[in-house]
């Protein structure tokens, strides 16, 4: 009969029911290797290693058998290295646990992804992204630099940051920002890692996508930041007190760096922004700035602020003569005003300065 390739003739034996080819001359002792070595009809059936054992019981290995697989020596029912990962466990079982590209990230350092923490997690906090893990404020046991805060009910290891009025108080890489406050005692701006890439002071941040380079993005629309006085705002920006809202729904003015404008032709932004007045954080005048309209009437509609409701205005000032008031707004030139309008000096009771506001005819 005819042998396999690299055996010469054999004769029929009858195995199990089958003619099988047997007795070739030239055969060699069998290997796992994909080939008749023994010239017996079968292949890679008793490789002399088949059977011992393999891997190791090292860390989250496991030893096994070897078996004969497609041709080729396997170890089988065992586990066997990969490489190391943060969990903990030393999965490339040399002995050691999370070390080289593996090594877990401390609490409080920077981090991207859960796995990079271990047994703690990659905490979110207000767009900083550090390691932390779940804590009992009554019994702190977080690390050096972080302490134990409840926010919205959760407790958690958050990093101490310094306290601040401006990116001027800040170090390299960081700016002055603010947290959404519960109350009036966590109101201030402290000094936080930066957004590297991030939008720059008047940047369209309605896309989440486009994060602020200071981390603050203002009533979702805008790119500011924290301020004490103009001049550390960019050109033509104003360091102005603007309204917002505390966790437990108090009001409260911070300062902001605002785009400047005399009318609202000068506010011409993608948000619809029309020309607010309002004071200085440095308490020396009333300007303009570029914000959202208030929720009122039109200039030149009626308005009475003692009225039940009130009668607002969406630029905020309503002025005139006892039942003959109307809706008006701040300005710089008699440019700024509608038709046939004038702008004309308004002195700030119990202050030293004025600012334009529109008269009509």
């Amino acid at each position: 009969c005819d042998a396999p390739a690299g055996c010469g003739a054999g004769t029929f034996a009858c195995v199990d029911g089958a003619l099988v080819c047997r007795g070739a001359p030239n055969g060699a002792l069998d290997t796992c290797n994909g080939v008749d070595d023994d010239c017996d009809g079968a292949l890679d059936e008793a490789d002399p290693q088949a059977g011992n054992a393999c891997g190791r019981d090292v860390g989250a290995c496991s030893s096994g058998a070897l078996r004969c697989v497609a041709g080729t020596l396997t170890c089988v029912g065992g586990t066997s290295p990969v490489p190391e990962i943060c969990d903990r466990e030393d999965n490339d079982c040399d002995g050691r646990v999370d070390e080289g590209e593996g090594a877990c990230v401390d609490d409080g350092l920077p981090c991207e992804e859960d796995r990079q923490c271990g047994t703690a997690f990659c905490l979110n906090d207000y767009g900083t992204l550090y390691c932390s893990e779940a804590c009992d404020p009554a019994n702190d046991t977080c690390g050096v630099g972080l302490t134990c805060q409840t926010r919205q009910g959760e407790s958690y290891c958050f990093r101490t940051f310094a306290p601040c009025d401006s990116d001027a108080d800040c170090g390299a890489g960081e700016n002055c920002q603010l947290v959404p406050p519960e109350g009036p005692a966590d109101l201030g701006g402290r000094c936080r890692p930066g957004v590297p890439g991030g939008l720059p002071v008047g940047g369209d941040c309605r896309d989440p996508a486009n994060r602020c380079a200071s981390a603050l993005c203002l009533a979702g629309e805008r790119c500011t930041t924290l301020c004490q006085h103009t001049d550390e705002c960019p050109v033509g920006y104003r360091c102005a007190l603007t309204g917002i809202r505390l966790g437990n729904g108090d009001l409260v003015d911070i300062g902001f760096c605002l785009q400047g404008c005399g009318g609202d032709g000068d506010c011409d932004g993608p948000h619809g922004h029309v020309c607010q007045y309002g004071p200085l954080v440095e308490g020396t005048g009333i300007v303009g700035y570029c914000d959202p309209p208030a929720n009122g009437a039109p200039v030149g509609s009626p308005c009475d602020l003692q009225a039940n409701p009130p009668m607002r205005c969406d630029h905020r000032y309503c002025q005139g003569p006892e039942g003959d008031r109307y809706c008006t707004q701040g300005c710089a030139l008699d440019d700024d005003c509608p038709g046939g309008w004038s702008c004309v000096d308004n002195p700030v009771a119990g202050t030293d300065f004025s600012f334009g506001i529109f008269r009509r005819p």
